[in-house]
């Protein structure tokens, strides 16, 4: 299992490329000149087996192929996190002749008490 901190600030190895975290945990980018064609040479050549190893060590959102952001070649893509939905109740049709009963049954019994009353 990778360390989040360490590949953050000093990045890890693995086999000859040096593999960062992006400071919002969002982005899993090699460490380089992109535009160096040597880097980009060797990646093509070895994508197949760096992508096996970064499973192994448990990491998700790996990309299909390097994709190249804010010159950065990114090698896996985090999800952003989602705002929560708010719980609320929701009384489905077949429930209706229940809530009914039961307002029909309030309805009587205050009738009852005004009358006892």
């Amino acid at each position: 299992m990778i360390d989040r901190k360490k590949a953050k600030q000093q990045g890890i190895w693995i086999g000859d490329f040096l593999i960062k975290v992006s400071p919002d945990d969002m982005f899993l980018f090699l460490e380089g000149d992109p535009k160096d064609p040597d880097l980009i040479k060797d990646l093509q050549e070895n994508w197949e087996n760096l992508k096996i190893q970064l499973k192994k060590e448990g990491l998700f959102g790996i990309l299909p192929e390097p994709e190249l952001i804010d010159n950065k070649l990114i090698l896996a893509k985090g999800t952003p996190p989602q705002p929560p939905t708010p719980e609320r109740f929701e009384f489905f049709e077949k429930f209706l002749p229940l809530l009914d009963r039961d307002s029909e049954r309030k309805w009587k019994e205050l009738a009852e008490k005004k009358r006892t009353a």
